[in-house]
């Protein structure tokens, strides 16, 4: 009897794994998909599902790469200061595409939210994005050009081409 119930228990787990997978497979193996060129990892930090770029970076410019490891579309938005003029922006970005931002600022924070064309669910843009910052050499001579988005939604093959249209200079 034993080894029935055994065997009942690991089919069992086995149909979970499988099941568990399917239900993970919503985002690509970040481990395959490396960062280019004069790129590197960089320290962020997370709130609530909110990503903050440059939490305390002591640099005065900063190009930072993001990438929809997803398999769905969302939006990559800003939410400007509620005691100012200033309204949020944002940008959709599609799986597997990369877009380019310079920063200015510290405590930078962008929230991503499925975009079906009701936005709809808000992500965790941690688990959606993966985030690279070029070399500070590469992007000095835009120091107090304040915040914006350098290239949207580029594959990666486009992405440093709109790079250096806009003058940003790097190492691809």
């Amino acid at each position: 009897m034993n080894i029935q119930w055994t065997a009942v228990i690991l089919a069992t787990l086995s149909i979970t794994t499988v099941y568990a997978d399917t239900q993970n497979a919503q985002t690509v193996n970040a481990a395959t998909i490396g960062f280019p060129l004069g790129c590197v990892a960089t320290q962020t930090k997370t709130a609530d599902n909110e990503l903050i770029l440059a939490p305390e970076s002591t640099q005065k410019s900063r190009v930072y790469l993001l990438f929809n490891q997803s398999k769905k579309k969302y939006l990559i938005n800003h939410v400007g200061d509620p005691g100012t003029a200033s309204a949020g922006w944002g940008s959709v970005i599609e799986p597997g595409h990369w877009s380019a931002i310079l920063l200015n600022q510290n405590n930078f924070s962008v929230n991503c939210t499925e975009y079906d064309g009701s936005f709809t669910q808000v992500l965790n843009c941690n688990n959606v994005m993966k985030v690279c910052q070029l070399s500070p050499k590469e992007n000095s001579g835009f120091v107090g050009q304040g915040s914006f988005w350098i290239a949207e939604n580029k594959t990666l093959e486009n992405l440093y081409p709109t790079i250096h249209a806009r003058g940003f200079k790097t190492s691809e």
